[in-house]
This record gives C-alpha cells, structure tokens and sequence, in this order.
C-alpha cells in the first residue's frame, strides 16, 4: 500500500512552492501522453513529472522516499477524483477566482507575479499548468465547504437543548399606580364606609377618564396619606398578593374596584406589563480570519513564521487585517476580507 504523501500537492494558493534564486531548470524533457485516466479526468505524464519535480524543488535537502514517483501518482488520481466529483457536485471557478489566488501565491512569495510566473517557468512549469493546478485546488476546497455545510444538520431536539442550557427565564412584570384610602386601625364603622365611598368614587372616576394622580390629590383634604405615584415595572410576585389578584390579566389602563387590605382601601391602576418570557442570550463574537494551508513540515513552519509577521504588523497599525485577508487567506472567505460573520463565543 502506498502511503499518501500530502508534500506532493501544491498548496492551494502555494504557501510555498519552493521558489529559490538560480534555481536551475527542468532537466527533464516531459513527454506529453497519457499516465492513466480517472473518470473523465487524465493526468498526462508531463503533469505527473512537473508534479514530482515540484515535490522535490519543495524539499530540497531531505530525503525521499523511493517510490516517490509512485505515490506523486496516487496522489495526483486522488486529486482529480476529487476534483471529478466537485465538477459533479457543479462547483464552478471562475478565472477572476484563479487571478486572485495566482497573486495571492506570488505575493506569499514575496514576488510580483511577473516575476514569479518567470521562475515558474525556469523551473519548467507553464503558467498554463499553474493555473490549472489552482483551478482545481480551488474547485476541491469548495466542494469540501459546500459538503460540510450541507452535512450540518440542527435537529428540533438540539435546539431545545440548546435553549435549556442558554436561556434566561424571565417572570411577568408590571408596574401599578395606587390610590390608598387608609382605614385607621381603630375607625369606626362610619369611618370604614366613608373610606370605602371615597375608595370607590376614585374608581369610577378613574375608570372614567379622570387623571389617576389629579384624583389622588382632590381626595388629600380627606386623607394626607393618599398617593398615585407608579410602583415601578418589577416582578408580580414582589407585589402584595391582593395586588396581583386585583389586576391579574388584565390589560394597561385598567383600574380596579377598592381592594381592602390592613392599611385601608386601595384603587389599582396598571401602567405597564411585561408578559413573562424565555430569551438565549449567547455572547457572540464577530471573527475574521486568515488561512495559510501548508503542505510539508517546511511549509508549516514558514506559514506560522508569516502569520506571526502579520499579526505584528496588524498590531502595529503597518497593515489591516482585511487587506491581508483577502491577499493571502486560502478559503472562500478571502473574497470578504476573511470575514466569518458572527459566531457563539463560548
């Protein structure tokens, strides 16, 4: 069994391609027939030798294995499967896609795309070949997101839990007004039915039309403890229960009948109601991001050395994320900057 070697694919937007000065060129004469065939897709033997030649090029001064022709191969039939079923999937790139990506690999190199397409071609790669190699790198990555996106499944039982978990309970609340006609603790009974006439003369004006809080003050030459003032919109249960009672269900603007309690008659107006509720409050955060897709140990290693480079640069103002973003970022997000939208911060 062949083992599958990842180096010998170029990077999608070739965070190295092993560009180096005085390269020499090609020795290799391609001949142009055909390797073997995949689906609809054919590898000629000269892309099979610029691919191993690449591989080598990308890992100058280490050893490979002897069969690297071989698994260059393998890698190149699982490569076009690939891109086969993209094609099937109908994943299209256009080539303003492939213009960006091709300078974006050139700028990874730090070289104008003049410039870079003149090694590639010392190094006996057409720019011809190249783009080719891009466009189905690119139709690859995208049907990899579209099949990720699709598999992604949010069942009724998942949201619930979710909601379990996430949310905040909220009680009903609501805000009353009050006009108390108190019933001193020794009255007698001509005081106690005189503050229950009051207490219901208030009401049916109020039920009227008169102004609550007016009303409170033409009644204070009876009584000095009479107020209109709003309780503030709170929780039902932080009122007294008779309260709750006396208004329960009933809409803003409705006033209520004398309700007695041990301080004298109260008239209960509603001012304002919050039905009880359920709200999923989930900190968010809004994320950009930058992705380098190195393809050997080497590649790795300077991928992470240039995310570092950028990072400073951003810090420091030299440079803005989204710029670098939509220069080097190798996804579909380079388009937007790298911008991944919002996403749940826990």
């Amino acid at each position: 069994m062949l083992k599958p070697l990842r180096t010998c694919l170029l990077a999608l937007s070739g965070v190295t391609i092993g560009l180096s000065p005085g390269l020499a060129s090609a020795t290799t004469v391609p001949v142009d027939r055909v390797a073997t065939v995949v689906g609809n897709q054919v590898i000629t033997q000269r892309e099979w030798e610029q691919r191993v030649l690449q591989v080598r090029q990308q890992n100058e001064g280490r050893t490979l294995p002897n069969d690297l022709a071989e698994q260059v191969l393998e890698a190149l039939v699982v490569e076009r499967s690939q891109v086969q079923a993209a094609l099937d999937m109908g994943v299209r790139v256009s080539e303003a896609d492939v213009d960006q990506a091709e300078q974006r690999v050139a700028a990874q190199n730090r070289l104008a795309l003049p410039v870079f397409l003149e090694r590639m071609r010392q190094q006996g790669i057409s720019q011809a070949s190249f783009r080719n190699t891009l466009r189905d790198q690119l139709l690859i990555e995208r049907a990899k997101e579209r099949v990720t996106n699709e598999r992604v499944k949010i069942s009724p039982g998942e949201v619930q839990s979710f909601i379990q978990r996430k949310a905040t309970r909220f009680p009903a609340m609501v805000n009353l007004a009050q006009i108390l006609v108190p019933v001193p603790e020794r009255a007698s009974e001509a005081q106690r039915n005189a503050a229950k006439a009051l207490a219901q003369s208030l009401s049916e004006r109020a039920k009227a039309g008169a102004a609550f809080a007016a009303l409170a003050q033409s009644a204070q030459g009876v009584s000095p403890a009479q107020s209109a003032e709003a309780m503030g919109l709170k929780p039902e249960s932080d009122y007294p229960a008779l309260f709750v009672k006396a208004t329960a269900g009933q809409p803003v603007g409705f006033v209520s009948e004398p309700t007695l309690s041990g301080a004298g008659y109260h008239v209960l107006k509603v001012v304002e109601r919050e039905s009880a509720r359920l709200t999923v409050a989930e900190p968010q955060v809004h994320v950009r991001h930058i992705l380098l897709r190195p393809q050997n140990l080497a590649a790795r290693e300077a991928a992470i050395a240039q995310l570092a480079t950028w990072r400073a640069d951003i810090l420091a103002g030299r440079a803005e994320f989204a710029t670098l973003a939509r220069q080097h970022s190798q996804d579909g997000s380079a388009a937007i900057g790298g911008d991944l939208g919002w996403a749940s911060a826990t």
